[in-house]
């Protein structure tokens, strides 16, 4: 079966892709951190050089993104704490709200600015988030917090102790995409059925150019009825025998896979076009 990603004891023991292999590269910085969320909040938006101006409350499950400034942590420790990511899938982000919570009034040290916009409705190839906002009452708060900020109470000798904690990401759960195993290069099938299309291709591209230097005088039309008129007794003509039909309106030539694939004669008269230039 076919995977939108994988996680690393199945690359090991299903492709005999090594622990070693993923080490590599995440050392030179070639590996996308990617972990799977179940559901949780995020308060999601767009981060802008020393900057983050927040859209809105979201829920989302699917895969993250860590930067690349975790890799250290992950391997030395196998772990590391973000309170951050990018959103990588957003069929699964869902809007919980465009309002800016009372208790975070930005700009503070965390959110520059609030926009009020649905994500839903925004395009995105991924999304930058931060974790959802924990608010904890603190009698009597003096000094700064350790993390976060407080937000003081009206009238009262209290405090909100606003945070944005950081979720832990272990290194066990460190998933691959696939796409990233093919531009790695380590899905070899994936490489064999690549080059395969590009040769079935050239195959028809062949033909064309093969037609063109036998017959360079003819036009697309007349090279259409040439291939329509003899292509099952003149062996010169398909040298490659790639064609399985040739009709008036389209023709079918077979990969080296043995996919049929159809083309019209509208699209030939282009190719003609193209390779002449």
């Amino acid at each position: 079966m076919k995977k939108l990603y994988y996680r690393l004891e199945e690359l090991q023991d299903k492709y005999n892709i090594c622990s070693y292999d993923i080490r590599y590269l995440m050392e030179r910085d070639q590996l996308p951190l990617c972990f799977f969320r179940t559901y949780c909040a995020f308060i999601a938006g767009k981060e802008d050089a020393h900057r983050f101006d927040a859209y809105g409350c979201v829920s989302y499950f699917g895969l993250v993104e860590l930067k690349h400034y975790h890799n250290d942590a992950l391997l030395e420790n196998g772990y590391t704490d973000a309170s951050n990511c990018y959103l990588l899938e957003k069929d699964t982000v869902e809007t919980l709200s465009i309002d800016c919570p009372n208790s975070i009034k930005p700009p503070n040290n965390f959110i520059s600015k609030w926009l009020h916009i649905d994500v839903e409705e925004v395009e995105f190839e991924r999304l930058f988030a931060i974790e959802n906002n924990t608010t904890t009452r603190i009698e009597n708060a003096t000094g700064e917090p350790d993390s976060g900020y407080f937000f003081p109470l009206q009238g009262q000798n209290a405090s909100m102790h606003i945070d944005f904690p950081s979720h832990r990401y272990e290194m066990k759960d460190l998933v691959i995409t696939h796409k990233t195993l093919v531009e790695l290069g380590l899905f070899k099938e994936e490489q064999r059925a690549k080059a395969d299309k590009e040769r079935s291709k050239n195959a028809f591209h062949r033909l064309i150019e093969h037609m063109i230097a036998s017959h360079p005088r003819k036009r697309a039309s007349e090279l259409w009825a040439l291939l329509r008129n003899t292509w099952e007794e003149d062996d010169n003509i398909d040298p490659e025998s790639i064609l399985s039909e040739v009709n008036e309106r389209s023709l079918i030539w077979v990969s080296a896979s043995g996919t049929e694939n159809r083309i019209s004669y509208k699209t030939f008269q282009n190719r003609v076009s193209e390779i002449r230039k």
